[in-house]
């Protein structure tokens, strides 16, 4: 069984090796034009498409504007970048297999030639205020067979409920007694995404000021680099707390993701080991940290990966 993982504007799939469908030609026959974000909520999409997980674009055709994946096997060893199916214009799909895949509003970054310029996330704070920011930084966590993962084992208990929810459900969880990480449940049972990092792009002296009120004293001023590049530092720029657990990309009225302005060229996406996991055995060597290489606002590069990458050319 193979587990696809995609960006925004993303899929998330169950499916069988050597079974990937041509449905490249089916989302491009959806396709339309709506670059840019909006300074209000767009209006969500028709009902026909709020059960597949994305409600806040306003047509469905902007879910491919750019579109790419990897593939992770069972046991999530990241194989060669294989990006040869998304040329295959064959048929679109069957709808039994169509049945199998979810929309995702936010999965991992996932391909050597990604443009992440369309993803977005939104805050909009009590007062109207809305915060943006671009992810950069992105772990996956798949479930029970994931020593890594809170759902290991299958267990579900209510503090990790939203991991057992519909893709697109928050999992917000506390650290240290003080400290929150928001996550994004996802295709498969118990999986997650976990946000690592977010470029700011909007609303930038309001995160300033949330970021501040957690610090003590006169602490130094936070260059913007460092107001979202941590899974709990975004939390506190955006003001996620608990009372975000198990709330719905596609529902809520206080966060969403959207589209980006489209920006010509292409990202490298490196591919690494996740953070903070040295007690999950060999699932702490699995390669399932994924950000865009040489963006500033990364939490933690991998300068040995990077190395070799350019070493392979």
């Amino acid at each position: 069984t193979w587990v696809l993982f995609c960006y925004l504007p993303t899929l998330a799939c169950l499916g069988r090796e050597g079974q990937l469908p041509g449905w490249l030609s089916f989302l491009e026959q959806c396709c339309g034009k709506n670059h840019g974000y909006q300074s209000q909520r767009p209006a969500r999409v028709s009902p026909s498409w709020i059960p597949w997980g994305i409600t806040h674009l306003p047509h469905p055709g902007v879910l491919l504007q750019s579109i790419v994946s990897i593939s992770l096997t069972r046991k999530a060893t990241v194989p060669g970048w294989d990006l040869s199916f998304l040329t295959s214009l064959q048929s679109p799909w069957p709808r039994p297999f169509l049945d199998r895949w979810t929309l995702l509003p936010l999965c991992v970054l996932g391909s050597q030639n990604f443009d992440y310029q369309h993803s977005i996330l939104v805050r909009r704070l009590p007062d109207g205020t809305e915060l943006r920011g671009r992810v950069v930084e992105t772990e996956a966590y798949l479930g029970a067979e994931d020593e890594a993962a809170h759902s290991r084992g299958g267990r579900q208990t209510p503090r990790n409920k939203g991991m057992f929810m519909k893709p697109g459900t928050l999992y917000v969880y506390i650290i240290y007694g003080m400290y929150f990480c928001m996550n994004v449940s996802s295709q498969g049972e118990g999986a997650c995404i976990l946000l690592r990092s977010l470029e700011p792009v909007e609303g930038l002296e309001m995160m300033r000021q949330l970021r501040n009120a957690h610090r003590k004293g006169a602490a130094r001023a936070l260059k913007d680099r460092e107001l979202c590049n941590g899974p709990s530092k975004l939390c506190q720029a955006l003001a996620i707390d608990k009372s975000f657990d198990q709330r719905d990309l596609a529902e809520e009225e206080s966060i969403w993701l959207e589209q980006g302005p489209e920006k010509p060229g292409e990202h490298t996406v490196v591919t690494a080991t996740r953070i903070g996991i040295n007690y999950a055995g060999e699932w702490a060597l699995k390669p399932l940290r994924f950000y865009i290489r040489g963006n500033p606002y990364v939490s933690v590069v991998d300068r040995k990966v990077e190395q070799e990458m350019q070493a392979s050319g």
